[in-house]
């Protein structure tokens, strides 16, 4: 009899579950979902960015197995055109260069810079990978000291990475901001 009762009890819980329906979906905090995203519209072609937004991870990391931190990875490089395109990522056609100086000689007058790579683009694609997100082509790079021809043995230095785009058309060149870009490199870990 109890088997007969529990397994009553057992079947209405289910058919009851089987009724249920989800009415409105919300997030933890109890606001509703967000939209879909949607993909920006991409800028025309031909349009000439004039801001350079440059993002990357502060810390070096060792590419070669020595115990020297070596490689910077900038993780987001993106073109825009302001005021015209705010938000759309342009594609590259020029060379974008990066400078890694010792930090507070930027600039310091006759300082030399630790090293300095320069990407052709859209030439050097294999180097820098882009991918297209939302708002348009972002890009990445790999700054190793080594293939710049430097040496990661050094004692830990931080260093102040600057990022700037020659477009091909020879029109003004683009800087990233003045902002210190501390990058820590050297030192044995």
């Amino acid at each position: 009899m109890r088997l007969r009762a529990r397994l009553a009890v057992a079947v209405a819980s289910l058919a009851s579950l089987a009724a249920c329906q989800t009415e409105r979906v919300v997030t933890s905090d109890g606001r509703p979902m967000p939209p879909k995203p949607r993909a920006v519209a991409p800028a025309p072609y031909g349009i000439e960015p004039n801001q350079l937004m440059v993002l990357i991870a502060a810390k070096a990391d060792d590419s070669d197995g020595n115990g020297y931190p070596d490689r910077v990875i900038v993780t987001n490089a993106a073109l825009f055109r302001y005021p015209e395109h705010p938000g759309v990522a342009l594609e590259a056609n020029g060379a974008m260069i990066f400078t890694l100086w010792r930090l507070g000689d930027v600039h310091r007058e006759g300082a030399e810079p630790i090293a300095e790579w320069r990407f052709d683009l859209p030439g050097d694609m294999a180097d820098a990978p882009s991918r297209r997100s939302t708002s348009g082509t972002i890009y990445r790079f790999a700054l190793s000291l080594l293939d710049a021809g430097g040496s990661d043995r050094m004692p830990p230095t931080v260093g102040d990475l600057r990022a700037r785009y020659e477009p091909a058309s020879g029109a003004p060149v683009i800087r990233s901001s003045d902002e210190v870009r501390a990058v820590h490199i050297g030192g044995q870990r």
